[in-house]
């Protein structure tokens, strides 16, 4: 869900900086004259640091919502910027959490988000899980990004709140989106992409 104004600043960059699987889904747009840097959990601060050294006009793709679920990531980016004295302007897409809302006919005031796609304490946030839906509120929650992330969230929410009905969204936006209905317990063995989120 790409913005004008995004797809513009991709195809006029002099260096584009990404994580291979985004940086394939806009290589079309991509300039035919700019660098290309790819990005692993290993080499990222050197990567965004080496583009700062080669070109004035660098765009950064990422994955995620940026002020949702890559706040982490966004920290990374400006701490390096500003080492080189350089500003950044985040663009953002549609964000999958207006779109996940939109999907499940839900306002984000009648929800609470929250983002498994952080390095933090797990069990931590499996209690923030618990928490919001015994508050009896909506959960829109993006899973660990792991093939295994929706049952364990299934299954600690099994637990701890009784068999809820859940919605579980993959892929949205793309040709082979998939919305599945149905309750946490029929979600125990389910094996899901990294892009997927559940609304309960």
């Amino acid at each position: 869900m790409l913005t004008i104004k995004g797809a513009r600043i991709i195809s006029t960059a002099e260096v584009v900086v990404g994580w291979s699987s985004v940086v394939e889904r806009f290589r079309d747009i991509v300039g035919r004259e700019a660098k290309i840097r790819i990005l692993t959990y290993r080499n990222q601060l050197q990567e965004l640091d080496r583009a700062l050294h080669e070109g004035s006009k660098i765009a950064v793709l990422d994955h995620g919502d940026p002020s949702v679920s890559d706040f982490q990531f966004l920290e990374r980016i400006r701490e390096v910027s500003t080492s080189h004295g350089c500003e950044v302007e985040v663009v953002p897409g549609v964000s999958s959490i207006n779109y996940v809302l939109a999907r499940a006919n839900l306002d984000l005031s009648s929800a609470i988000f929250v983002t498994m796609h952080v390095r933090a304490d797990e069990s931590e946030l499996f209690k923030e899980l618990v928490h919001v839906l015994r508050c009896g509120r909506r959960l829109v929650v993006l899973p660990p990004p792991d093939e295994r992330g929706v049952s364990r969230v299934a299954s600690v929410l099994l637990e701890h709140v009784g068999d809820r009905e859940v919605i579980i969204m993959e892929r949205l936006s793309y040709p082979d989106e998939k919305v599945v209905r149905g309750k946490l317990s029929s979600f125990l063995n389910y094996v899901n992409t990294d892009l997927v989120a559940m609304v309960i």
